[in-house]
């Protein structure tokens, strides 16, 4: 298995594994930018069972982000559609007030 790049300091693996309290967007005006994948088959599940299929609803990133302060500036749900599956890569971007 690849392992996912640390981007900021941050692990995609740490993002999913956890709530946002310790991420900051770099500077006055930096911005925070999360992709992710999602599978049809995976909406709906709980966040434990998304999780372990390597997944994330957008949903539950927005609802963590502004609960650790972060304002939502931007969302996608089909930034990239995967070609071979139903689903595919979200994006959100987010900032701190």
């Amino acid at each position: 298995m690849i392992e996912p790049p640390v981007v900021g300091g941050i692990s995609p693996r740490w993002i999913l594994a956890g709530p946002f309290r310790k991420v900051s967007a770099r500077g006055a005006h930096g911005r925070f930018v999360v992709v992710e994948p999602m599978h049809d088959c995976s909406r709906g599940l709980t966040r434990e069972k998304q999780v372990a299929q390597h997944d994330i609803a957008i949903e539950i990133v927005d609802e963590e982000l502004r609960a650790a302060g972060f304002e939502v500036v931007e969302r996608d749900t089909s930034f990239i559609k995967f070609t071979a599956v139903p689903g595919g890569f979200w994006l959100l971007v987010a900032r701190r007030p």
